[in-house]
């Protein structure tokens, strides 16, 4: 496939380098615009990761929610089950996920309580938040992987190729057709109504903006004299109103550095009635049309002749007589261009009638001619205007025959009035003809020289040099660079691609009697200007691709003049393209993402050691991050075994408490009865438990016994602290129920 091809086809994108790393994207401003690209593989490692780290993050959050909740909800005065069951929950669920379903499980125990009410106040909000939380990280991290669509698919061209085609004679030719083809395979499928192309050969997500929108006026008034139209309101205005450069076309810059494109058409079916004459010769009559005069061509002998077109006339083209006939209407484009509101004879091929010429507008008239091909039915469209009587059409092994008609005339003109517009991002020039539009702006972008007399030197380049600091005089020439080498007019569009242009053709059927047209509806004309018109858009949005990719053809290659100066080279390196082929990032979305993920993570580690220094500092801790420290999974362990006389602890308020040695052996689950398990008592805890007993039963009193000790070191002072550990008996009475039980058991 080659480059030309490449800018309409399915896998467009991929043929175009593209810049990878860290860009602004200005549309979206200096912060929001930041943004970094990655090839796909790369950029689905990010993703992947990303939503991984929302998983991490949204375990650390938990945490730290957890301890809030808990010291908001701790007290020192006594409190009854469901309040430590849920202070052991909040301490020891590591997500919110296995939170939120300990917390219902906490609330389904206790449901049949006395009152019920309560019981569901004292859950409701814990089990509300952690469902919040579940939910939003879930999200979160779904929603992680289209990180990237936040920016779309918009990434940068790679632009060291850039340039643009100027000269190369026939090979220009060649070239024109090939752009201007493509950008009617464009504007057929991608300008349609529907989203994209239904058949999938074209990729209408290339450009920054899948299509340009048009204002569509078809009851505009006559744009020349009025005698001259066929109609005084039933005429066609086309316009674009401001594409913006920045934003419609991706040429990457400031807002304010953004150039501002309007182009109008209007169009009208001219009157033939006292504009033709005949000329006969022995073998082909002629007719000719009178709207003013012709540029010589060779067989003029250097003359511009008086008369605009020449045409074979209405009998010439119909021969009577069943014989294959051609298969595309004739279609001729001339332009009547306008310098300085004068007409411009360098860039006419035709000098406008007083009642056709525009001082503001460069002229088109465009001649549609039948060329053998017939219609089955009338055609009232005022411009084919197929209603004259044609040969009647027989159809083999039949006797049937069929009434086909002809166009009225040997042509049917149509005159259009094509005009320009340029701005700044607050400023407008004239709406012109083209050279003037160009020449009239350039005041606005700070440039005083005349820029059509520059073009008509040969080159550019001194003011492309002369003004390569100023941004926005830059950014002013490297648009009009796209008008003045890129077929990006209509009149360029009809007088290149001639028939090609016609939306009728379509409905075109070729036989060995001849060729038929369809039926087309009263406004076909119109159907067809807009299609004209949407090729020049496309081809606009093509030219902007191409001048800063660069062509790389290599039958083109020797015509092409490359970008130098550093504003140009600026310009190439940034403009924008959709591809599907990499991946771009919100710069400052993963910023954020990243560095507030880390914060929370690294406040969830830090916060209990945090609240444990300033407690030290007071030399007492207070009883929530005391609770906090005793609700530890491993610290409750410890409690219960240690409350059963089973080991000699140490670290007794760290997240992880040790015995004196490994070996140490401790309690197992006594399940004699196993719709009541607890641990098995110690040997010692007996021994002491009985001691007590007798000693109390002697003295009529009763002493707590110390039956183990655990030992902490102040990290401040280094002194040794013991705490007495008593057995979990609180009464004569309490000793006996106890020592009873065992016996029984």
């Amino acid at each position: 496939m080659d480059y030309l091809s490449a800018s309409t086809s399915s896998t467009a994108s991929s043929q175009y380098g593209v810049y990878t790393g860290v860009w602004t994207n200005w549309s979206r401003g200096r912060v929001l615009g930041t943004t970094i690209t990655l090839s796909n593989s790369d950029g689905d490692l990010v993703i992947a990761f990303t939503a991984f780290f929302v998983g991490l993050i949204a375990s650390r959050f938990w945490r730290i929610a957890c301890l809030v909740f808990h010291r908001v909800y701790s007290t020192k005065d006594p409190r009854d089950a469901l309040y430590h069951q849920r202070q052991v929950i909040l301490r020891n669920s590591e997500s919110a996920g296995s939170g939120v379903w300990s917390v219902i499980g906490l609330y389904w125990a206790w449901r049949d309580s006395t009152p019920a009410k309560k019981i569901f106040i004292r859950t409701i909000p814990l089990i509300i938040f952690s469902l919040a939380c579940v939910v939003g990280f879930t999200l979160a991290s779904g929603f992680s992987s289209r990180i990237s669509t936040a920016v779309g698919n918009q990434v940068l061209i790679d632009g060291s190729n850039c340039g643009y085609l100027a000269g190369g004679g026939p090979i220009k030719g060649t070239w024109e057709v090939n752009q201007l083809t493509n950008a009617a395979n464009y504007a057929q499928q991608c300008y349609s109504s529907s989203n994209g192309s239904v058949s999938g050969v074209l990729d209408c997500t290339l450009f920054v903006t899948k299509k340009l929108d048009i204002v569509v006026d078809d009851s505009a008034p006559c744009p020349f004299d009025s005698s001259i139209c066929r109609s005084d309101n039933t005429n066609l205005l086309l316009d674009t109103g401001y594409i913006n450069s920045v934003n419609h076309l991706g040429m990457n810059a400031h807002p304010e550095e953004a150039v501002r494109i309007r182009s109008t058409l209007h169009c009208a079916p001219l009157v033939t009635e006292g504009y033709t004459s005949s000329r006969t010769t022995s073998t082909l009559n002629y007719t000719r049309y009178h709207y003013g005069s012709r540029a010589p061509t060779s067989s003029d002998n250097g003359t511009r002749v008086n008369y605009t077109i020449e045409v074979k006339d209405l009998a010439s083209q119909y021969i009577e007589g069943y014989q294959q006939g051609s298969t595309q209407y004739n279609l001729n484009a001339l332009i009547s261009a306008r310098y300085r509101y004068d007409f411009f004879a360098d860039e006419s091929n035709w000098n406008a009638s007083a009642d056709l010429a525009l001082p503001d507008a460069d002229v088109v008239v465009t001649f549609l001619s039948g060329n053998g091909i017939l219609s089955l039915d009338p055609i009232n469209d005022p411009w084919y205007r197929m209603n004259k009587t044609g040969p009647e059409i027989g159809y083999l092994f039949s006797d049937v025959k069929t009434q086909a008609f002809t166009p009225e005339e040997a042509a049917s003109p149509m005159g259009c009035a094509e005009r320009f517009q340029f701005c700044n991002h607050t400023q407008c020039g004239p709406l012109a003809s083209l050279d003037d539009a160009i020449e009239y702006s350039a005041q606005l972008f700070g440039i005083t020289e005349s820029l059509i007399d520059a073009d008509s030197a040969g080159s550019w380049d001194p003011l492309l040099e002369k003004y390569a600091s100023n941004r926005l005089a830059s950014r002013f020439l490297w648009l009009i660079t796209a008008f003045a080498n890129y077929p990006t007019t209509a009149y360029e569009a009809m007088a290149v691609l001639g028939p090609q242009v016609l939306e009728s053709r379509r409905r075109l059927q070729g036989s060995f009697q001849g060729s038929f047209q369809g039926a087309v509806p009263d406004n076909q004309w119109q159907l067809d200007l807009i299609f004209w018109f949407k090729i020049t858009l496309a081809a606009l949005q093509t030219s902007f691709v191409d001048i800063a990719y660069g062509t790389v053809d290599p039958e083109f290659a020797p015509y092409t003049v490359n970008m130098t100066q550093p504003a140009q080279r600026d310009i190439c390196d940034n403009q924008i393209i959709n591809s599907t082929q990499y991946t771009s990032f919100s710069f400052l979305g993963l910023l954020l993402t990243y560095i507030g993920g880390l914060l929370i993570i690294l406040v969830s580690f830090i916060l209990e050691p945090l609240l444990a220094y300033f407690q030290q500092r007071r030399e007492r801790k207070d009883y929530a991050l005391v609770e906090w420290d005793a609700n530890e999974m491993l610290q409750l362990q410890r409690l219960a075994q240690e409350g059963f006389g089973w080991g000699t602890w140490s670290n007794c308020t760290k997240s992880i408490p040790t015995t004196a040695s490994p070996e140490e052996a401790l309690g197992g689950v006594d399940y004699s009865n196993p719709d009541h398990l607890k641990l098995h008592i110690s040997r010692r805890a007996t021994d002491l438990s009985d001691k007590s007993t007798s000693l109390s039963e002697k003295t009529g009193e009763f002493k707590v016994d110390e039956i183990s000790v655990c030992t902490e070191t102040n990290s401040r002072s280094g002194t040794v602290h013991t705490s007495e550990k008593p057995v979990a008996v609180t009464s004569r009475d309490d000793i006996q129920e106890e020592a009873n039980s065992e016996k029984t058991t």
